[in-house]
């Protein structure tokens, strides 16, 4: 009886061990579940924001080089604009000064306002023309600047 006793308290112990092990395997899996999923997401948050910084910067590089060559399409427009205004004011005035003081006199003033961008200082050649009484005087006011 004594010797019965001792095998079923050992059964019981290797099932209480045996349990334990299957109790202690699935706490362990589900913890390691836990514990895998937090990982899993810490590691997918960074993979994320690692990857969606190299996308932004691609398309914060691809928006900016748009916009600036809206940009730059832009300032060259008016530019230009710019630059033929001034120019057809330079043409303007010459051809008026040749009319009224002569050819050689639009031809000189032609080479005297060859590069001037200034719109006041065109317009003050452009009060000369009316102001002068002849080529001579005209040119000679006109090179004071």
């Amino acid at each position: 009886l004594a010797e019965t006793l001792r095998e079923w308290d050992e059964q019981k112990i290797d099932e209480g061990r045996r349990e334990g092990r299957r109790e202690g395997r699935q706490e362990g899996r589900r913890e390691g579940r836990r514990e895998g999923r937090q990982e899993g997401r810490r590691e997918g948050r960074q993979e994320g924001r690692r990857e969606g910084r190299q996308e932004g910067r691609r398309e914060g590089r691809q928006e900016g080089r748009r916009e600036g060559r809206q940009e730059g399409r832009r300032e060259g427009r008016q530019e230009g604009q710019q630059e033929g205004r001034q120019e057809g004011r330079r043409e303007v005035l010459c051809s008026l000064a040749g009319q009224r003081f002569g050819a050689d006199t639009g031809a000189e003033l032609a080479a005297l306002l060859a590069g001037v961008e200034d719109g006041a200082e065109l317009e003050r050649v452009g009060k000369l023309i009316i102001d002068c009484r002849n080529g001579a005087d005209f040119l000679a006011r006109a090179r004071l600047r």
